[in-house]
C-alpha cells in the first residue's frame, strides 16, 4: 500500500496496547503451522456485562463471519518457549465471535493471523507487499503464565482488567466481578478497567499491576513470573519516556518494592538478565533532554538498539542505562566489584574450644491451685449525671496543594512533597503560589501539574493536569522572571503567569498516521509512530495528510496522530464524541484512539486521513481537527504545476523556468500556471505562488483554488 499525497479521499492508556510486556529482548521461536494444527481449537469465552458497557443492541454483529466489535487480547507473561505473537491491540485478528447464545462470544486462541506489514518483500502479481501468516497457541505445561483481557470499541469503549490465566482455563469464560467495580488502567491513568475473573477457575482473578503513573495496584499475582520483574518490566518501559519517567523514581519505585515483597538488588538482577543482550551489545548514551529531537531526546541515559537487528518485535528503541536504574532503586552508583576472598594462614592456630553446654535445667513446674474468689458484688452508686462540655472531634486534616513538574521549574521535578512548594488559599478559593526567580533557558519547555495532598497525607496524592485533563500545563520563559502558578478547584483551571512566560513552541518535524494497522490501512503496521510508509505530508501549512487506497469496509479501524516519530506529542478523539466522515471533528491532545468503521455494499474505498493544526493553541491545547475522507475526488489546483496535489516553491521555480524556456518537470501542467489570469505565464505568476506558500493574505492571484474546466 503506497502513501499518497493527492488532496482526496478516521476516530493511549495505553488505550494503545494491553499492559503485557515481553519477557526476554530476544524473540522466540515462533509457532509452525504443524504444531498448531496439532494442538487444536483454544477457545476462551466472554460474558458482554449488557447495561454496564451499553447496550449489547449497538454491537453490529457481521453476518458474513458471525464477528462483532469484541475483542480478545491474550498475551504471554511468563515461562513462554514459543513467540505468542500479538497482532496489535483491537485489530481484526483479535476480533471475537458471537456464539449465537444468549450475550456470550469466543475467541480461539490457536488461530493463523496473516499480517502484511511484517514482511518487505513485494508480491510482483498484486505489486503489494507480501503477506505473511502467524500462529500461535497457549502451551500447556505448568509453569508458563499468562494473561488476557476483553474490550469493545462499542458505545464508546470498555475493558476488563488485566486476568491472570493458565492454560487450564481453555474453554471457561471471563466474567465481571459482582458487584461492579473498577480500576486505574494499567496504560493510561485517564481510563478505567473493569475487575474480572474466571467463571469456573474462581482461583485466576485480576492480575496485580504496576501502573504506567507508577502506582502499585493489588491484585493476584502470576503463578510463576518472579515478583521483581514486574518492576523491572516497568522500568524497561517507562524510564525513557517523557511522559512517566518521573513516576518511576526512588520515593515511588520503594513502594512498588515494598508491595511485591522484593529488594532493589532483586529487581536490578532481573533487569540485566532480562536485557541482556541489549545491555551488553550496545554503548551507552548520554541523556538529552530535548523531547523534540526525535533520535536523541531521552531523559536518562540509555542504550540504543536496532528492534530489526536482534529480531524484536517490540516498540522499544532505547533502554535506560544500568546507571539509571541503579539511581531510581537506591543502589550505588556502581556495581561492587566482588574480589575473591583473600585467604591468609592464620598467625595463630585457631583456638577451638569444644561447645559449653549447659545441661537444661528442667524443674517441676509449680503449680498451685487457682485461688477461685467469690466476685464481690457491690451495689451501684445512683448520682446524679455531670453534664460536661459535649467532646468536639479535632478537625481533618486540610488538603495541601503542590506544585510538580519539570526540574527546570521545580526542585523536586515530577516526585513532589507536601513541604515545598506549597500554594497558599485565596479568599476566592483558588490555590497560588509564586516561585522565585526562574531561569531562563533558551528553546526549554516548562511543565507543571498540581498534586493535591488528601488530608495532607504524602500517600494519598491526586494529581491534577490543565482545566481537569491529564495534560501539563506548558510553558516557556523569555526572561528570567518569578513565576505565578494558580489552581481553581472548583473549574480544574491551571494558570501561570510571569513577566516572561510566553506560550510553547513546539518544533515539529514529522506527523505519523499511528494506529491498528489492518490491511491496507496504515499499510496493515501495528502502532508504530515512527513508521516511514505512514509519515503524513503537509499539503499546506500545519495540514498533514495521507492516503490509503483499497482498505476494507464494514471494519472497525482505530488511529491517532503522533508527532516526531513517538508518543510525547499526539492528538485523537476528543472524549465522548464520536468521528463524523467527510467532515472536520475536534482533535484532543493526548486523548483517545479516534474510531470509525466504513459501512459499504463496496469492498474496500480509499480513505484520506487529514491533521489540521494551524489554529492549535498551545496553551489550551485546543483548535486542532482531523477529517477522515472516503473515496475523495482529486481536484486540480491553480498553481500546482508539477500535480503532486500541493503548491510549494518547486511549482514556482517550474514556471519560473516555463517563463524563459528552461526546461521543466516532464508532467508539467501548463493549464494550471497561469495563477494571476493575465493571458499569460509568466515571473508574476511565480511571484503569486511564493507568496501563497509564504501564507501571504494578498498577491496570491487564485493560486490554490480548485480549477474548473469548462
Amino acid at each position: 500500500m503506497k502513501k499518497s499525497i493527492k488532496l482526496v479521499s478516521v476516530a493511549l492508556a495505553s488505550l494503545m496496547a494491553a499492559s503485557a510486556f515481553s519477557i526476554t529482548a530476544s524473540a522466540l521461536p515462533r509457532p509452525t503451522k504443524e504444531e498448531c494444527e496439532a494442538v487444536g481449537e483454544q477457545k476462551i469465552y466472554f460474558e458482554f456485562p449488557d447495561g454496564t458497557w451499553g447496550d449489547w443492541s449497538n454491537l453490529k454483529i457481521n453476518k458474513l463471519n458471525n464477528t462483532l466489535p469484541v475483542y480478545c487480547n491474550p498475551y504471554a507473561v511468563y515461562g513462554n518457549e514459543k513467540e505468542f505473537f500479538d497482532p496489535g491491540w483491537e485489530t481484526k485478528p483479535g476480533v471475537c465471535t458471537y456464539t449465537g447464545e444468549g450475550k456470550t462470544v469466543y475467541y480461539d486462541i490457536n488461530s493463523e493471523m496473516n499480517v502484511n506489514h511484517y514482511s518487505g518483500e513485494i508480491d510482483p502479481e498484486t505489486g503489494k507487499k507480501k503477506k505473511l501468516y502467524y500462529y500461535r497457541y497457549m502451551e500447556t505445561e505448568p509453569g508458563k503464565d499468562y494473561g488476557v483481557l476483553f474490550s469493545t470499541t462499542a458505545n464508546g469503549g470498555f475493558q476488563t482488567t488485566d486476568v491472570n490465566m493458565t492454560a487450564d482455563c481453555l474453554g471457561d469464560t471471563v466474567v465481571l466481578d459482582d458487584p461492579i467495580s473498577t480500576r486505574e488502567n494499567a496504560a493510561t491513568s485517564a481510563k478505567i478497567d473493569y475487575f474480572a475473573h474466571w467463571k469456573n477457575h474462581s482461583d485466576l482473578v485480576t492480575k496485580a499491576n504496576v501502573l504506567s503513573t507508577g502506582k502499585f495496584v493489588d491484585g493476584q499475582f502470576p503463578q510463576n513470573q518472579p515478583k521483581a520483574q514486574m518492576l523491572s518490566n516497568a522500568l524497561k518501559e517507562y524510564l525513557t519516556n517523557f511522559i512517566n519517567v518521573g513516576y518511576f523514581q526512588l520515593e515511588s519505585n520503594q513502594k512498588i518494592m515494598e508491595k511485591l515483597g522484593v529488594t532493589p538488588q532483586e529487581v536490578y538482577d532481573q533487569y540485566m538478565k532480562d536485557n541482556a543482550d541489549i545491555i551488553n551489545g550496545g554503548t551507552v548514551e548520554p541523556a538529552n533532554p530535548d523531547q523534540n529531537d526525535v533520535d536523541n531526546g531521552c531523559p536518562v541515559d540509555f542504550i540504543r538498539y536496532d528492534k530489526e537487528k536482534l529480531n524484536m518485535d517490540v516498540e522499544h528503541k532505547k533502554l535506560a542505562s544500568p546507571k539509571e536504574v541503579r539511581k531510581v532503586l537506591g543502589l550505588p552508583e556502581e556495581e561492587p566489584t566482588t574480589a575473591a576472598p583473600t585467604t591468609e594462614e592464620p598467625t595463630e592456630a585457631p583456638t577451638t574450644e569444644a561447645p559449653t553446654t549447659v545441661a537444661p535445667t528442667t524443674e517441676a513446674p509449680t503449680t498451685e491451685a487457682p485461688t477461685t474468689e467469690a466476685p464481690t458484688t457491690v451495689a451501684p452508686t445512683t448520682e446524679a449525671p455531670t453534664t460536661e462540655a459535649p467532646t468536639t472531634e479535632p478537625k481533618p486534616a486540610e488538603d495541601v496543594f503542590v506544585l510538580a513538574g519539570s526540574s527546570n521549574f521545580v526542585s523536586t521535578g515530577w516526585s513532589p512533597d507536601p513541604d515545598s512548594y506549597k500554594m497558599t488559599k485565596g479568599d476566592d478559593g483558588v490555590y497560588s503560589v509564586v516561585v522565585p526567580e526562574v531561569a531562563a533557558e533558551e528553546g526549554a519547555l516548562y511543565q507543571v501539574k498540581v498534586v493535591q495532598f488528601v488530608g495532607g497525607d504524602p500517600a494519598n496524592a491526586v494529581w491534577h493536569g490543565m482545566d481537569n485533563t491529564d495534560l501539563n500545563y506548558d510553558f516557556m520563559l523569555s526572561q528570567d522572571c518569578d513565576v505565578t502558578v494558580t489552581y481553581n478547584p472548583t473549574t480544574g483551571e491551571i494558570n501561570v503567569t510571569g513577566d516572561g512566560v510566553v506560550p510553547p513552541v513546539y518544533n515539529i518535524s514529522k506527523i505519523t498516521a499511528v494506529g491498528a494497522g489492518q490491511g491496507n490501512f496504515l499499510n496493515g503496521i501495528v502502532w508504530d509512530p515512527d513508521a516511514a510508509d505512514n509519515q503524513m505530508t503537509e499539503v499546506k501549512p500545519g495540514v498533514y495528510e495521507i492516503t490509503f487506497e483499497d482498505c476494507d469496509t464494514n471494519t472497525d479501524y482505530q488511529f491517532k496522530f503522533a508527532a516526531n516519530g513517538g508518543w510525547d506529542m499526539n492528538w485523537g478523539l476528543v472524549k465522548e464524541t464520536e468521528a463524523k466522515l467527510n467532515e472536520p471533528n475536534p482533535a484532543q491532545y493526548n486523548s483517545d484512539n479516534i474510531l470509525f468503521n466504513v459501512e459499504s455494499e463496496e469492498e474496500t474505498v480509499d480513505v484520506t486521513i487529514q491533521l489540521d493544526i494551524s489554529n492549535w493553541d498551545t496553551v489550551k491545547k485546543g483548535g486542532a481537527t482531523y477529517t477522515i475522507f472516503i473515496n475523495r475526488e482529486t481536484p486540480v489546483l491553480w498553481g500546482d504545476v508539477d500535480g503532486d496535489g500541493v503548491i510549494t516553491t518547486n511549482d514556482a521555480t517550474y514556471v519560473q523556468k516555463y517563463s524563459i524556456d528552461l526546461p521543466t518537470t516532464d508532467n508539467f501542467n501548463a493549464a494550471v500556471a497561469d495563477v494571476n489570469a493575465d493571458g499569460r505565464i509568466s515571473v508574476l505568476d511565480a511571484t503569486c505562488i511564493q507568496k501563497f506558500v509564504a501564507e501571504f493574505k494578498n498577491g496570491t492571484g487564485r493560486t490554490g483554488q480548485p480549477v474548473v474546466f469548462e
